[in-house]
């Protein structure tokens, strides 16, 4: 004798197509269930961004950096008189310091003893520096300098310049350029700045790149893995839509009675 109750067949599809909605409500739950917890963890906290002074937090992870495709940048360093200048990019650094971007990459640096100054010579720009690390002047094309500038060093033990294989005494007092011969020329030559130097003008100049706010703001909107991301998460927020308009539905059918 078979006891099975046979529903009729519009309560077999009403039940099919529950279950149907039931079993894929928990599967796009489970689909999603990390990303809606990142979502809700990164909005919080850029909800409270000013008071966590998110945009005042410099990215220093290698790993992270490398995701937005900045790499460590090549060092240029000179030593004189036990101070010591680099750069990296554009930015120059005097020991901890930083100074104004200089035009062209940084070819060398000469004392100028009599006025207490280093010259820091550019491919096409010259920064007067004081002893002190304040920028005195700037000297480009209003002043007449040479460019493109090669190299910079002493010539008979006179700050020079060289420029398209000629080389020119620095006269800083009548900022003129006196062209001289190369027989007595000995150029600066680069050098290796102490590692902790090293350290912080790197974390310095790439630390200035991406905020703590910006990472978290890409990680929230997915675009930290590019155009991919942003789309897994578009997807996630429409299945999130779709688990609310599902789960909405079940309730209501829960509630309705049984025939």
């Amino acid at each position: 004798m078979n006891n099975r109750i046979q529903l009729p067949s519009r309560n077999k599809k009403q039940f099919r197509l529950r279950r149907f909605v039931w079993q894929w409500h928990r599967r796009f739950g489970v689909a999603i269930a990390v990303f809606v917890v990142l979502l809700s963890i990164t909005g919080i906290l850029l909800n409270h961004t000013d008071s966590l002074d998110l945009d005042g937090i410099n990215i220093q992870n290698s790993a992270i950096l490398s995701l937005y495709g900045i790499e460590k940048p090549v060092i240029t360093s000179f030593s004189t008189s036990n101070h010591w200048f680099g750069q990296l990019d554009q930015q120059i650094y005097f020991n901890e310091s930083t100074l104004p971007g200089c035009n062209g990459a940084l070819v060398g640096v000469v004392t100028l003893t009599a006025e207490n100054l280093f010259a820091l010579v550019c491919q096409n720009e010259m920064l007067l520096v004081s002893s002190e690390g304040e920028l005195v002047e700037r000297i480009g094309d209003l002043y007449q300098l040479p460019t493109p500038i090669s190299g910079a060093g002493a010539c008979d033990k006179l700050p020079c310049l060289v420029s398209e294989n000629s080389h020119f005494l620095i006269d800083i007092n009548e900022l003129s350029w006196q062209q001289t011969k190369p027989d007595l020329y000995e150029p600066i030559q680069q050098a290796s700045a102490p590692n902790e130097l090293l350290t912080s003008w790197q974390q310095n100049y790439i630390g200035q790149a991406i905020s703590l706010e910006r990472f978290i703001l890409d990680i929230h909107s997915g675009r930290i893995l590019g155009s991919f991301g942003v789309l897994i998460m578009d997807l996630s927020a429409i299945l999130l839509s779709v688990l609310v308009i599902s789960g909405v539905w079940l309730w209501l059918k829960s509630l309705s009675p049984r025939r």
